[in-house]
């Protein structure tokens, strides 16, 4: 199967990252400090690295890219009900996760 280009040159470090200099440096110094805040907004154009930055900062905090993050597009999640759709599926997505660790503990 192939990859889309964006998922094979998406950047893994803050250092790969192009064109992003102040918030790499900014969300840099608050990694090594550890003093991240509880939220942060990512706007902007397409294709600027708002979702590989919000994943980097993911990484680092120690999350699973498979079971821990969730992308949501607020351009076409913008209802109430799709948020509870989100939640549900993030429900769903621990409860595997927890019955993929008993399985392993066995």
């Amino acid at each position: 199967m192939k990859q889309a280009l964006y998922r094979k040159y998406r950047p893994t470090k803050l250092s790969e990252l192009v064109g992003q200099e102040e918030a790499v440096s900014l969300i840099g110094n608050q990694i090594e400090k550890e003093n991240l805040g509880h939220a942060y907004l990512f706007s902007g154009p397409r294709g600027v690295g708002k979702t590989s930055l919000a994943r980097i900062i993911a990484l680092q905090l120690g999350c699973d890219p498979i079971f821990d993050i969730s992308e949501i597009d607020a351009a076409s999640h913008n209802k109430v009900d799709d948020d509870h759709d989100n939640k549900d599926d993030d429900i769903d997505k621990r409860q595997r996760r927890r019955r993929r660790r008993r399985r392993r503990r066995r």
